[in-house]
């Protein structure tokens, strides 16, 4: 069954419809994801109060317009527990899942920072993440065509409210390569309910963290194979460094097998088909 044909076949109500897992964790979702983000006011010396007020309004005009859907919610709850990532060890030893402020979240289009340190060397090397679990509209597209953008413009994401306790920096970072992750709902679902039963282990053992990993390393082979089509050759390198670590972590990780049921995730599914446009 082609793509279109699945797309065609979705039920439009999944993510309309509010599932009581969803909505008995999100509460908690909520909090830690605000108790997390990065805090725009501690920037104020390095950007000025007048620069960084700007930019809180900024956010709260937008979200002043919407109200979390369905989708948003299973969005934040899978951001939730992705942020708690390393405690289950999904991104390997020595990284850290940074929570970005809701400015570069909604203005600069990252959820998150994966960080990883090589411990032989203390260098740093950082991931963007998008986080979708919608299927059936246009959500994807748009996150890959603003990909795609970047690397035609020669401009990696950035970060303007970017801080590291491990690395010890505060400031904007840029050139930063940035993919789209996610799975479909039930996966959500299914993940929440082991984290509101503070279920650590079977989290730990969870083949989810294999296909977000998977996710990443086809993005990252396939962005960085087009940075080299377009002649972008500054910015290859940045993918092929993020790709290296990917791989490693998932050789680390070779025992976790994919299920059928995951190789088929329409999100996955969903993404391997925007690749094809680049």
């Amino acid at each position: 069954m082609g793509f279109n044909s699945i797309r065609n076949n979705i039920d439009h109500d999944e993510y309309e419809y509010s599932h009581p897992t969803i909505e008995g964790v999100y509460p908690l979702a909520e909090k830690m994801l605000s108790e997390n983000a990065v805090n725009p006011e501690i920037f104020t010396d390095l950007y000025g109060k007048e620069n960084v007020e700007r930019d809180i309004n900024k956010v709260k005009e937008y979200e002043s317009k919407f109200s979390p859907d369905s989708a948003k919610k299973t969005a934040e709850v899978f951001e939730a527990i992705m942020l708690t990532g390393e405690l289950h060890n999904w991104f390997g030893q020595n990284t850290e899942t940074i929570k970005t402020s809701r400015f570069d979240d909604i203005i600069n289009g990252t959820d998150m920072i994966i960080e990883f340190e090589e411990e032989a060397n203390k260098r740093f090397s950082h991931l963007g993440v998008a986080v979708d679990v919608t299927f059936g509209t246009t959500s994807l597209e748009k996150k890959f065509t603003r990909i795609r953008d970047e690397i035609d413009r020669g401009k990696l994401a950035k970060i303007k409210y970017f801080h590291s306790q491990k690395e010890h920096f505060r400031g904007e970072r840029s050139n930063i390569p940035r993919v789209v992750i996610g799975v479909e709902k039930n996966k959500v679902i299914e993940l929440a309910a082991l984290w509101l039963r503070k279920e650590n282990l079977a989290l730990s053992k969870h083949p989810v963290q294999r296909l977000i990993l998977e996710e990443m390393a086809l993005q990252l082979e396939i962005l960085k194979n087009y940075c080299e089509k377009t002649e972008k050759h500054d910015l290859a390198p940045l993918y092929e460094k993020d790709l290296a670590i990917i791989q490693n972590i998932l050789k680390e990780k070779s025992g976790i097998k994919l299920t059928d049921e995951l190789m088929n995730d329409k999100i996955f599914q969903g993404i391997r088909e925007n690749l094809m446009k680049f």
